[in-house]
């Protein structure tokens, strides 16, 4: 029985499957050689390929602008509002009258 794929003009495929591997990898090796030119590509894929590129690099870019807003900007603002509070608790504990518990806001006519 043949393997598939071989066409019936060929004669039997010598050695197995490891064989065949051995001999498809061979032959890969000798079309990619450094030696022979490179096919020359087109101007429209290498834009499109440059306006993926910086795309992508855009994209990133903004990608950590949004995670610094998010989290920096955060850390940042916790810290004042904590520093604001401190402050804020530190006037209220020296205010004339001591205790702030008692003391309440007469509402807004």
């Amino acid at each position: 029985m043949r393997p598939p794929g071989a066409s019936a003009g060929a004669g039997p495929a010598t050695g197995g499957r490891a064989a065949r591997r051995r001999a498809e990898q061979q032959q890969r090796r000798r079309r990619g050689r450094p030696g022979q030119p490179k096919v020359k590509e087109s101007p429209g894929i290498v834009l499109v390929r440059t306006l993926g590129e910086l795309f992508i690099t855009l994209g990133v870019v903004m990608f950590l602008f949004v995670a610094y807003q998010l989290w920096w900007t955060n850390v940042t603002a916790d810290a004042y509002a904590s520093g604001a509070k401190h402050k804020l608790e530190s006037q209220w504990s020296s205010a004339p009258g001591g205790d702030s518990s008692t003391h309440r806001p007469t509402p807004a006519p």
